[in-house]
């Protein structure tokens, strides 16, 4: 559905739709390769092309899923061996920031990337947004543990920032969803 990239490193990269939906690498000869498996959490539904921006990462979006907001999707970021960090989860609380990313992201001269989302905005119709490759994302990395749970269940987790709290410490917003694949 997303059309293939031709990577730097030769090889070319695509989504899947899912559920909940994959990135993937295949050579010239196609020899396939799972780079990775979206959980739901991360994205749901990829649909458009990734970009390989200037940095070499990885960029990309989910229409669905994300961290804070499971119908409002997210904007990811992936190298080549499947490490992901999610960089922005749309959320329908800030109705003028958008939901549902639905574009081809491209990197604009000042080195940052744009796109636009379907939906919200002011007037309801989508936004475009611009996200600063040189701001690093405030959540470094999210760990869970068990990462299923049943109902009743508990799980534990640890959230890394990417630079120390301000004073006065800092809040991150967790959500969870019942999503299973």
């Amino acid at each position: 559905l997303a059309g293939l990239i031709q990577a730097t490193d030769g090889f070319f990269y695509s989504t899947t739709d899912g559920p909940p939906g994959t990135v993937f690498r295949v050579d010239a000869v196609g020899n396939y390769s799972l780079i990775n498996r979206f959980d739901g959490a991360d994205g749901y539904g990829l649909n458009q092309p990734l970009l390989q921006a200037s940095d070499g990462f990885f960029y990309g979006t989910a229409p669905e899923g994300g961290l804070l907001d499971f119908q409002a999707g997210d904007l990811f970021r992936l190298d080549s061996t499947g490490n992901l960090s999610v960089l922005h989860s749309f959320t329908q609380t800030d109705a003028t920031g958008g939901i549902v990313p639905l574009s081809r992201l491209v990197q604009g001269a000042d080195g940052a990337l744009y796109g636009t989302t379907a939906v919200s905005g002011v007037g309801g119709h989508g936004t475009i947004f611009r996200v600063d490759l040189t701001i690093p994302a405030p959540i470094k990395s999210l760990t869970i543990s068990p990462n299923t749970i049943l109902p009743g269940g508990k799980t534990t987790g640890t959230v890394t920032l990417s630079a120390p709290a301000p004073a006065g410490g800092t809040v991150v917003a967790l959500a969870a969803t019942s999503f299973s694949v």
